[in-house]
């Protein structure tokens, strides 16, 4: 809400000037009244269950104050969690296979081997004994113990494989059983609790209800007239009502309007309000009734 306070500060050095009469070229302020006008919430979120089971724990009471991120409730994660516990053996026991090197070292050992009985047959051979068969079949166990190392290289790629495979079922079971700590998405104020420790819910259905309150909305009908639509967004607004005999104030600035003109030539808009806390309460709750104001420029010519 930087560019509300921007303009409301830049509304403010003029509104300074109200009532005193404008020189050529300066910036005059004018105010369009709205009593035609709702405050709502401006988030309003429908915490789901993300997958049917029971309801183990609910942590908030109705109108707590939470932060995003708050738990809200928790749902059932036994069956997960003995997913999860044989999930970290089968990651260990793959883990194992990955640092297994025994069939490999044998394999080695077995070539140089090979390789050394391949050259005392070879020289042999050369020096008139032996025969050319003993020869090949020297350099066949070569070939041979070449092919097993290939071989025990392949196992523990493929142990690899499965372990990060086993490592991403963990990661997987891990998440599932952080969407089953419910959250809230934003911070607010608990409005309803739909359902209570022990209670089934199905996927998707509603397990409490959040409301942002430090940002309220205004809904509000105004006349072409007054203000055409095509200069209504952006412009800052102020809200303003009584309450226990005292004048409150609120600021703010239109985000959007409506794209059709209703009976009466009028329109809808909506506007963002900056809430404040006044001790332990926000000043500002919906359903107040309110009048707001749009600020609006004009030069003075």
């Amino acid at each position: 809400m930087g560019m509300i306070h921007a303009l409301w500060l830049g509304l403010s050095v003029v509104s300074a000037a109200w009532g005193a009469p404008a020189a050529h070229g300066q910036v005059a302020s004018a105010a369009v009244v709205v009593e035609d006008c709702a405050v709502r919430f401006a988030e309003e979120i429908r915490i789901p269950a993300v997958e049917a089971g029971r309801v183990v724990e609910v942590k908030v009471q109705l109108n707590d104050t939470v932060s995003a991120g708050h738990l809200i409730a928790r749902q059932d994660d036994s069956a997960t969690l003995l997913r999860r516990r044989a999930a970290v053996w089968q990651q260990t026991a793959a883990r194992e296979e990955t640092s297994d090197e025994v069939d490999l070292d044998y394999a080695k050992a077995l070539y140089a081997e090979a390789v050394a009985q391949r050259d005392a047959d070879k020289g042999i051979y050369q020096k008139g004994g032996g025969s050319l068969r003993t020869v090949r079949q020297s350099e066949l166990g070569v070939e041979r113990a070449r092919l097993e190392i290939a071989r025990a290289e392949k196992t523990l790629r493929l142990a690899q494989i499965q372990f990060e495979l086993r490592s991403a079922e963990l990661s997987a079971i891990d998440d599932q059983l952080e969407r089953l700590r419910i959250k809230s998405p934003i911070a607010g104020v608990i409005l309803s609790i739909e359902r209570r420790a022990g209670e089934w819910i199905k996927e998707g259905e509603t397990i409490a209800t959040v409301a942002r309150m430090d940002q309220l909305r205004i809904d509000a009908f105004l006349s072409a007239e007054q203000l055409p639509p095509a200069e209504a967004v952006g412009a800052p607004v102020s809200v303003v009502w009584r309450n226990a005999g005292e004048s409150h104030q609120l600021i703010g600035a239109i985000d959007s309007v409506d794209p059709q003109i209703l009976t009466g030539q009028r329109y809808r808009l909506h506007a963002t309000i900056d809430n404040k806390r006044l001790g332990n309460a926000w000043l500002l709750v919906p359903g107040t009734e309110v009048e707001m104001r749009v600020h609006l420029e004009r030069k003075v010519r």
